[in-house]
Formats: structure tokens, C-alpha cells, sequence
């Protein structure tokens, strides 16, 4: 497991002089059920991957597949709270629980997680209605270069 001491924010008064321990350890099995938690809680409207909830079954199948380059769970003070991936393409994914934002974390793990899988280049593919993403990726140096648009085709009737 790799593990990173880092300070908290100086900025965000909710987590003053506070230090957390985070740790990036690879996906497994066990946590099948949190990733799928994770989904649930997931707000639709700004998810880029789903449009619907996967049944378990796939999502199961999904995990067990290691559909990424690299994909791990992040661990603060011994809690799961998130986890981050490179795809083949070096697209960086990310996702903190929702009662774990606005600490630090996400840019934290995207900043060791650039230290440890070192790439000429990192893309973030985010919903244009996740200000959120957006910000965060921009205040890390990221610059906007497209938004993509998709067709699908009706099923015949």
C-alpha cells in the first residue's frame, strides 16, 4: 500500500491544522461492494460514465475485469473514501463520498497518483455540468481542449 502524510487545506477553516494520512491501495474484491455504494450515491446529472445504475451482476464483472491501467481505492486515516484510475489512454478518474469533499483529498490523490505513475500527458474527461471536476482540475493545472458529443441510434420499434 502506498501511503503519503499530507496537510489539510490552510484554506478550508472546517479542517485547520488537522493532518490526514492517505493511502492509494489497488482494487480488489472487497471492494466490490463499495464501488458499487459508490455508484448508488453517484449524482447522475454530472456522471460522464452512466447514465443508469449498472445491475450487480455487471458491475461485478466490471471490477473483476481491471477494465484500467491503474485503479485504486483511497484510504484516509484508515477510512475508504474514494477511489482514482488511469485508463490506457491516461485519463484520470476520480471520485470522493460525498461526506468526504472539501478536504484536500481528491487533488492530494491526483497529485501522488501523478508522482507515482509519471505521464508526458493526463486527460480528465468531466460532464460540462460538474463545476466541481472542473474546478478541480483546473486549479491542478488541467486546461479545457474539447467537449465531446454523442449520437446514439433508436432501436428500431
Amino acid at each position: 500500500m502506498r501511503s503519503v502524510n499530507t496537510i489539510l487545506n490552510q484554506n478550508d477553516e472546517r479542517n485547520k491544522n488537522d493532518t490526514q494520512m492517505i493511502q492509494l491501495r489497488p482494487v480488489n474484491d472487497t471492494d466490490i461492494k463499495f464501488l458499487y455504494d459508490i455508484l448508488l450515491e453517484r449524482d447522475k446529472v454530472v456522471s460522464i460514465s452512466h447514465k443508469s445504475t449498472p445491475s450487480w451482476i455487471s458491475h461485478s464483472c466490471f471490477v473483476k475485469s481491471f477494465p484500467y491501467y491503474t485503479w485504486d481505492i483511497i484510504i484516509v486515516n484508515g477510512d475508504r473514501v474514494g477511489y482514482i484510475y488511469i485508463t490506457h489512454y491516461n485519463e484520470i478518474g476520480i471520485h470522493i463520498c460525498k461526506k468526504y469533499r472539501r478536504r484536500g483529498i481528491a487533488s492530494q490523490a491526483i497529485e501522488i497518483y501523478k508522482s507515482i505513475h509519471n505521464r508526458e500527458r493526463y486527460l480528465a474527461n468531466i460532464n460540462p455540468n460538474n463545476k466541481a471536476s472542473i474546478n478541480l482540475f483546473t486549479l491542478l493545472g488541467f486546461t479545457h481542449i474539447q467537449n465531446t458529443y454523442e449520437l446514439c441510434r433508436q432501436s428500431a420499434q
